[in-house]
């Protein structure tokens, strides 16, 4: 539910329980399993990827709602984007690749981005496709 008269510390607190949520499950799932999602059978990493990607997106609407500026760290942001969306370009910045992938953002020489799907199943299974 979208509530733009929460306050940054309640909003904060939901991201913090979604992310201790988000680690527990992949913390107590076995090397090895998968798990259903519409654009793959995930791995552990996969969901953790895709978990990630949504807390940093929305943080990043958060704080462009609050306008706060802010970005992740560059070493996560290029570790989601390398996971999540493997044909989205490596010598950009991070979080830009990861908002270009998701279509939240345009990369200098490339096609906007207008309907996003990332890889959830494990690396070695990628095709070297963008998945559509």
């Amino acid at each position: 539910m979208r509530r733009p008269d929460a306050e940054l510390a309640d909003v904060l607190t939901q991201l913090r329980a979604a992310t201790e949520v988000l680690a527990r499950v992949v913390d107590a799932s076995a090397p090895g399993e998968r798990g259903f999602h519409d654009w793959g059978l995930a791995d552990g990493s996969g969901f953790a990827g895709m978990g990630c990607a949504e807390l940093l997106l929305h943080a990043g609407d958060v704080a462009l709602d609050r306008q706060l500026a802010w970005t992740p760290p560059p070493e996560l942001a290029g570790a989601v984007r390398a996971r999540l969306f493997p044909c989205a370009p490596a010598d950009a910045d991070p979080w830009a690749a990861l908002l270009w992938a998701t279509g939240r953002g345009e990369l200098p020489g490339r096609e906007p981005v207008t309907s996003r799907r990332w890889h959830s199943a494990p690396l070695d299974e990628w095709d070297g496709t963008r998945p559509r």
